[in-house]
């Protein structure tokens, strides 16, 4: 969890600038994923239409589309969370301490890994 709004802000900042980068002019799929023990799907928690309002699976991106669900994922309060063009060649999957990105190409991954090098860790791998 963030302590601060300052602290939010720089995390969004950071989701929304690599978003952007990924799928300026795009439609991109939103991924949720939920787990169960019952043979039936649980029903999307009141919290999720917080996070995800009219949770259409498929929109137009722009920068603060789904800051809601960002921030709760961030705050470990939604795992799972994809999004990912229409083709699902490219992908962001936010998490409480940063993001993975898959790009359809090492040159396309290394261009973004090293435009944002300073948001990485100091861990030798990058973590």
């Amino acid at each position: 969890m963030r302590d601060t709004d300052s602290e939010y802000g720089i995390v969004l900042h950071r989701y929304n600038t690599v978003l952007d980068e990924l799928f300026h002019g795009q439609d991109v799929r939103i991924v949720t994923a939920d787990w169960s023990d019952a043979s039936e799907p649980p029903a999307p928690s009141a919290q999720h239409a917080l996070w995800n309002p009219g949770a259409r699976h498929r929109k137009p991106w722009r920068s603060g589309l789904v800051d809601d669900l960002l921030r709760a994922a961030a705050d470990y309060a939604a795992v799972g969370v994809m999004i990912a063009s229409s083709s699902f060649d490219r992908i962001h999957h936010p998490y409480d301490s940063g993001a993975d990105v898959l790009l359809p190409t090492i040159g396309e991954r290394d261009t973004i890994k090293h435009s944002h090098a300073d948001w990485l860790s100091e861990h030798p791998s990058g973590y």
